[in-house]
């Protein structure tokens, strides 16, 4: 990225992560299908959000980074037999389908990543949707360049 960066140049991202401050207990998928039925969750908040975090304690290997969305997407689909979540509620979490693996690094990971590469950063406040604290925006700029 910083070969590609004109002199002085930044780059934004968003990055899907598993936030410093998470807890897993809470942010489960039931927890999130029961705040979205109590209108906390708007559908995005749900489907996404159930789609990356719900499935954290089954689906997610914490050494490799990786999320096995075959398998949670199949846990999804048995949950949806058990009558644990709606048909509507299962249509949702499917908008976000994806049947291979995903690597989700944590927030120290990333940063700690970004440091060694001789990055600064900032993220970006956003307010107003659950998924800001997994998906945040980050503003990098080479240490080289930020003198």
């Amino acid at each position: 990225i910083g070969n590609a960066l004109a002199s002085g140049g930044r780059f934004v991202t968003r990055m899907a992560l598993i936030p410093c401050d998470l807890n897993v207990e809470y942010r489960n998928w039931r927890n999130l299908r029961d705040a979205f039925r109590s209108g906390k969750l708007n559908e995005a908040e749900f489907g996404f959000g159930t789609r990356l975090l719900g499935h954290l304690d089954c689906c997610y290997d914490s050494d490799s980074f990786s999320l096995d969305n075959k398998k949670l997407f199949s846990e999804m689909r048995d949950e949806r037999f058990r009558g644990e979540l709606s048909e509507y509620e299962h249509q949702i979490i499917l908008r976000y389908f994806y049947g291979g693996r995903n690597c989700i690094v944590s927030q120290r990971v990333w940063e700690a990543l970004l440091e060694e590469e001789g990055w600064t950063f900032r993220i970006l406040p956003c307010h107003g949707r659950q998924w800001y604290s997994y998906y945040p925006v980050y503003v990098c700029e080479s240490l080289s360049q930020a003198d």
